[in-house]
């Protein structure tokens, strides 16, 4: 943040009697914010199948299934836990154990998964990559 922009800031913090001991703080979650956070830095202990998508996830959560993509199922077959990210409602995802991976006709795959739990980040400034489909922490033993 620079210049006017900060002096609005402090403006609007004097006009709504923030207090000087509380602006730091929220200078810093303004700048986090802003800066936003990659995909890949949310998590590092999370080993799974991780989706991005534009689908709405409370729909998704209904059917209890995702899909179609393109699935390396010999990677994805290893991996026990999903999270789906949505593109749309920035910050908010859900995780979920795999249940199966089936194939389809058109040579994607469709993610079943049960015990969705539904999350919402403070940072709403989400970095995608251009590969929705990501193979997270692959490399660590899985139990």
């Amino acid at each position: 943040m620079k210049g006017k922009k900060i002096a609005d800031l402090q403006t609007k913090m004097d006009y709504f009697g923030v207090p000087m001991s509380c602006r730091e703080e929220i200078y810093s979650r303004l700048l986090k914010e802003v800066k936003g956070i990659s995909i890949t830095e949310l998590d590092g202990s999370f080993v799974g199948l991780q989706l991005s998508t534009d689908d709405d996830l409370n729909m998704l959560i209904q059917k209890g299934w995702t899909g179609d993509w393109e699935i390396d199922v010999d990677r994805a077959e290893k991996l026990n836990d999903l999270r789906v990210f949505s593109m749309k409602q920035r910050g908010k995802y859900f995780t979920a154990k795999i249940k199966r991976i089936v194939p389809l006709v058109n040579g994607k795959k469709r993610v079943y998964f049960s015990a969705a739990t539904l999350y919402q980040l403070d940072n709403r400034n989400i970095k995608f990559t251009q590969n929705v489909v990501r193979y997270v922490n692959e490399s660590y033993e899985l139990n």
